[in-house]
């Protein structure tokens, strides 16, 4: 979805892809939160996205393809210390 994006499109703000796993493993019978490690990583700052649909739309794809490759970065790191 890019109505992130149109905010910071219009706000002419840079956006900051976050990402975010292993999450699913810190709840346990009746939601109570058990520790578990989980991987944040904070990519740095993007210019906002260029005015227009287009342009937002291609931003969107940028944007998508950075988290993914955050994401596997963080559960390749988790893995190789032992958890999945």
């Amino acid at each position: 979805k890019q109505g992130s994006l149109k905010v910071a499109e219009q706000a002419d703000a840079p956006v900051v892809v976050v990402g975010v796993v292993n999450t699913s493993k810190l709840f346990g019978r009746g939601n109570r939160i058990q520790p578990h490690p989980v991987g944040v990583s904070i990519d740095t700052p993007l210019s906002p996205p260029a005015r227009g649909k287009e342009a937002r739309e291609a931003f969107a794809e940028h944007v998508h393809e950075r988290l993914q490759a955050r994401v596997r970065e963080m559960e390749e790191r988790l893995s190789a210390l032992g958890y999945k």
